[in-house]
């Protein structure tokens, strides 16, 4: 069964963190709704979040100082995430585990309990195999520009990725 056909489209999430360290924080995330609408937070890091890997800042181009400027607190994200993907019941990810554990991060700063999962984005493909998964992926990086390693970027890569997979529009 196409996972698109009664709801709409299936919600993707992706976040950016300040590394890969087991002390590492999302810094931004970004989900759809099940009718392809993203939305995009950056996260101003909780007090105790202090890890900060430069390497990953070069990935994601985002400075600890912008997010400190520019982001929500991560209470209010965590409370808009979680009210956002409980209908849904579960926001599938490009990097699952990564990204569950960012999002507990982040609901466990705000006092918060997961009301959905995150699986496998290809779980969101019936029938495709990874390596059709990732070309339809990169047709839609193309289509759409923005960069890469961005949340919301990412999300829309997804969403894309899977209306070209099942039809909803002119693959590439």
């Amino acid at each position: 069964m196409n996972p698109s056909s009664a709801l709409g489209l299936p919600s993707f999430i992706d976040f950016e963190a300040s590394g890969l360290d087991p002390e590492s924080y999302p810094v931004e995330v970004a989900w759809s709704a099940p009718d392809g609408t993203v939305t995009s937070y950056l996260i101003r890091p909780a007090s105790m979040w202090t890890y900060w890997d430069p390497n990953a800042a070069d990935i994601h181009g985002l400075s600890r100082e912008t997010l400190e400027a520019e982001g929500l607190p991560a209470e209010i994200v965590a409370y808009r995430l979680n009210a956002a993907l409980r209908p849904v019941g579960v926001a599938f990810s490009d990097a699952s585990a990564f990204d569950a554990f960012w999002c507990e991060t982040l609901l466990e700063a705000a006092g918060l309990v997961p009301e959905f999962r995150i699986a496998p984005a290809i779980e969101a493909f019936p029938g495709t195999r990874l390596a059709e998964l990732e070309g339809y992926r990169e047709a839609a990086y193309r289509r759409i520009g923005g960069r890469r390693h961005r949340a919301g970027t990412d999300v829309r890569a997804l969403v894309e990725a899977h209306r070209a997979a099942f039809g909803c529009m002119d693959a590439e």
